[in-house]
């Protein structure tokens, strides 16, 4: 079974409800499904992301979905743009007012309580869940449990279909209260903010959803013992290449990338990597000049596959100029001449 979950590690090219994504190993999983779906799998993320457990059975039905969604999704990565959906109104619950600080030490948490919210939630009986979470938060704020109601409750509320945009601001208030404390005691702080940044991306506020996928890598980088901390981060650096052309300067993608790639020993592997999604990213919106940009600067800092980001760079020209991006068969024809 862990190998089999292992192996079924796949992050989205863009956006986390496009594609099926599944974090983890046995007995973890975190899996979440497109928005289209009734239900989303996303429910065991807040409980097994959390070092909580899930029956044996439980996984095994987890791993059969995420693994047929994930077959059924098998295409393209078609880069597409988010949807602008929103929850539904939530009844206000008093807040912490902690933030930042470390839970209440001698705080008992009401166990049979969340994990009574937890099993329904599992079992797609999200209106009795939610009900159970909002008692839970009201009866034991301070409690270790306590990020794990809120991101239930705020993903109950992104997931909705019957929402309308204008409710943005109250998925973005739940996650927010996600991070009432820091890791690694509050270990959904990570995906807190990795929802956070499809909440602002969602709402067209691509510099914030910028910064919330950057903590999200954060949180992979310094927590990375955390289950399923390194490949949320991940996550978070595919879906930073499919921002960065609204709120980033191409010109300065190698700074903004070097710092979240996770190269090491001075390397620049994964930030070229990550430069060549970028300049491909550029050329599928059709932002030639941009694309340029980048595959020249590539040219330069990395010599070795400098022949291959020139006739990216050349491709983008001539683009420019034909307001077409050349048959990927020329393009193909050229790479094949590099050394």
């Amino acid at each position: 079974m862990k190998k089999l979950l292992d192996r079924a590690v796949v992050a989205p090219p863009t956006h986390l409800r496009d594609r099926i994504v599944v974090f983890g190993s046995a007995p973890m999983v975190f899996a979440g499904l497109e928005p289209r779906s009734p239900r989303r799998i996303g429910a065991a993320a807040r409980g097994t992301y959390g070092s909580m457990r899930l029956s044996d059975a439980s996984v095994r039905f987890a791993l059969a979905l995420a693994l047929a969604a994930f077959a059924a999704c098998a295409g393209p990565r078609v880069v597409v743009p988010p949807e602008a959906r929103a929850p539904a109104a939530l009844p206000e619950i008093q807040t912490s007012a902690h933030t930042e600080s470390q839970f209440d030490a001698g705080v008992e948490t009401d166990d049979a309580l969340f994990e009574q919210a937890h099993d329904l939630d599992l079992a797609g009986h999200r209106p009795e869940a939610h009900e159970l979470y909002v008692r839970f938060l009201k009866e034991t704020p301070r409690s270790t449990r306590a990020p794990h109601a809120w991101v239930a409750l705020g993903d109950a509320a992104f997931d909705d279909p019957q929402s309308s945009p204008a409710k943005w601001d109250e998925v973005e208030r739940l996650y927010q209260q996600a991070l009432i404390a820091p890791p690694p005691d509050n270990q959904v702080y990570g995906y807190a903010w990795y929802r956070l940044g499809h909440v602002y991306w969602n709402k067209g506020d691509f510099a914030k959803a910028l910064n919330a996928f950057r903590k999200t890598i954060e949180f992979g980088v310094n927590f990375s013992q955390l289950p399923g901390a390194s490949n949320l981060a991940d996550s978070a650096r595919r879906d930073v290449i499919a921002v960065y052309p609204e709120a980033g300067i191409p010109g300065a993608a190698y700074t903004f990338f070097h710092g979240i790639a996770g190269d090491l020993g001075g390397s620049n592997d994964k930030t070229f990597v990550m430069m060549e999604g970028l300049g491909r990213r550029y050329l599928e919106l059709g932002k030639w000049a941009a694309a340029r940009t980048v595959f020249e600067d590539l040219a330069i800092r990395d010599p070795q596959r400098a022949c291959a980001h020139r006739v990216w760079a050349k491709a983008a020209t001539d683009a420019a100029a034909n307001g077409v991006l050349a048959a990927p068969t020329r393009i193909a024809q050229d790479l094949a001449l590099c050394p």
